[in-house]
C-alpha cells in the first residue's frame, strides 16, 4: 500500500475547517506529487415544484445566491492556510441539495484515496452527517474522521487497531496502512475475544500482528486483547478507554454494524466511538 495520492476534504471557513485543511495536508500528502481536493458544500434549497412553485422561485432563487454566498467566504481562508504551506491543492464549492447530500459525496469520493472528514458530534448539523453518511457508505474509500480541532495536528505517534474478524475490520486495516507504517508504536486492540467469528482470539489476533509487521508496521508485542467486562463496558467504551490509556493520536477500525445507517453508523459502539473519540478514526466500510 502505497501513500495516499489523491486525498478529498470536506470544509468550512470555520477555525476547525481550516485545522481540518492544515492537518490532512501534514497528515496525508507525504508522497511527490500528492494532491488536496478541498470541497466546501453549499446547502441549496429543495427546488419547488408543482403549483405555487412560480410564486415562490424568487425567494428560491434568493436562498441559492445566499447558500453559495456563504461558501465562497470559506475558500479565502482555506486556500490562505494551504498557501502557506505550499499545499498542491484545489479549492472549490460544491452545490449540493438537502436530499442529495450523500449521493454527491460519494461520486465525489469513489476517485479519492481517502476522505478527511469532520467527526460527528451529538449537535452536528444534518450537512455533516450525510456528507459522512455518502463517503463512508458509498464510495468504497477510506474516511479519516478528525475531531474538530482548532488548531491543526500531525498523526505518527501512537496508533491502536480495534480488530474483529470482519471484512470492514480488514479493509481498515488495509486502507489505514499508510499511517500505521508511520507511527511510532501500534497496539491491536480485540475487545473481545470470543465473538463467534472465525479468525478471533489469540491465534487470529497473531496473525494480524504478522501481517502488519511484514508491511513494516512497529506493533507491541504482545498484542492486548483483554477479556469481554459486559457488566462495566461495551466494546465502544473499552476502545475509547484504551485509546485514551495508550495516548493514541489515530484508532483504525471497520464500520461495524447492522445493513441500516441509523444502526451502523449513528448506533451502538460505532457511533459512540465517532462522537467521543478524542483522535483521528480511520474507519472503513
Amino acid at each position: 500500500m502505497t501513500d495516499w495520492l489523491s486525498i478529498l476534504v470536506f470544509a468550512d471557513g470555520s477555525s476547525h475547517g481550516v485545522a481540518r485543511v492544515v492537518s490532512a495536508k501534514q497528515i496525508c500528502l507525504h508522497a511527490p506529487g500528492g494532491q488536496l481536493d478541498v470541497r466546501v458544500p453549499a446547502l441549496m434549497p429543495v427546488r419547488p415544484y408543482g403549483y405555487g412553485a412560480s410564486i415562490v422561485f424568487d425567494e428560491y432563487q434568493a436562498l441559492i445566491g445566499r447558500a453559495r454566498s456563504d461558501a465562497e467566504k470559506a475558500i479565502a481562508p482555506l486556500r490562505g492556510a494551504l498557501t502557506s504551506l505550499g499545499a498542491n491543492a484545489s479549492v472549490s464549492v460544491v452545490d449540493v441539495e438537502g436530499d442529495a447530500v450523500a449521493r454527491v459525496a460519494a461520486a465525489l469520493a469513489r476517485t479519492a484515496d481517502v476522505i478527511v472528514i469532520a467527526q460527528p458530534e451529538q449537535s452536528s448539523s444534518a450537512l455533516e452527517g450525510a456528507l459522512l453518511k455518502g463517503a463512508l457508505l458509498g464510495s468504497g474509500r477510506p474516511c479519516l474522521v478528525l475531531p474538530k480541532w482548532e488548531t491543526p495536528r500531525g498523526l505518527g505517534g501512537r496508533a491502536i487497531v480495534a480488530w474483529k474478524s470482519t471484512p470492514e475490520a480488514a479493509r481498515a486495516v488495509r486502507d489505514g496502512l499508510p499511517l500505521l507504517k508511520r507511527a511510532e508504536k501500534v497496539r491491536i486492540f480485540a475487545a473481545s475475544e470470543d465473538s463467534g467469528f472465525e479468525g478471533e482470539g489469540a491465534e487470529g489476533v497473531a496473525q494480524l500482528a504478522r501481517y502488519l509487521s511484514l508491511h513494516g508496521v512497529a506493533v507491541e508485542a504482545p498484542v492486548l486483547t483483554p477479556p469481554p467486562d459486559e457488566l462495566t463496558n461495551t466494546a465502544g467504551d473499552a476502545i475509547l478507554a484504551e485509546v485514551d490509556s495508550f495516548g493514541a493520536d489515530l484508532l483504525v477500525m471497520g464500520g461495524f454494524g447492522h445493513s441500516r445507517w441509523s444502526e451502523l453508523v449513528f448506533g451502538g459502539a460505532t457511533l459512540r466511538i465517532l462522537r467521543n473519540a478524542r483522535c483521528a478514526v480511520l474507519m472503513s466500510h
